[in-house]
């Protein structure tokens, strides 16, 4: 069994470190071909949506903050930090016009880090908070390594 259960693995892990990480984003028109990430004192960055259109930019990871709530002031924060990401891409940018949707949401985080491990016989895989996204394919591959060494069950003769 693998547990990738986010914000579950308070409950299903019993896992007293998990703790909810808030995020808020936007979707905005315009294509991008390009992903930028920073990390700094602030966490910034743009991920084009190929195939569905737009392009997200944020963002922000507040622990301990559970609004819901679309924070107006922290869209212009976000605005400003990507403009010095990307070279002034949204120096026209219209707040009121160009914003597709505002997005809130909270993200699996854990005090002291990560968990990826195995553990009677489960696999978990949970805690990165804002980095999921950034580290879902090694994630998978280290996963899969951990199923491989599990001890062999019979296969299905389908």
């Amino acid at each position: 069994m693998v547990n990738c259960s986010g914000l579950g693995a308070f409950d299903i892990a019993a896992d007293g470190n998990v703790r909810p990480v808030r995020g808020q984003i936007m979707l905005v028109k315009g294509e991008s071909n390009e992903m930028v990430l920073f990390q700094g004192s602030h966490y910034t960055y743009q991920i084009p949506r190929m195939f569905s259109g737009g392009t997200i930019i944020g963002g922000i990871a507040q622990e301990g903050n559970m609004d819901e709530a679309v924070d107006l002031e922290l869209r212009n924060d976000i605005l400003q930090r990507i403009n010095l990401v990307t070279k002034e891409r949204y120096k026209d940018f219209d707040l009121n016009k160009d914003v597709i949707e505002d997005i809130v949401g909270f993200r699996p985080g854990r005090k002291g880090g990560y968990c990826l491990e195995k553990e009677n016989g489960v696999i978990h895989a949970y805690g990165f908070g804002s980095l999921g996204y950034t580290y879902c394919c090694g994630v998978a591959s280290q996963v899969l390594e951990l199923v491989k060494a599990t001890k062999k069950w019979p296969l299905s003769q389908l």
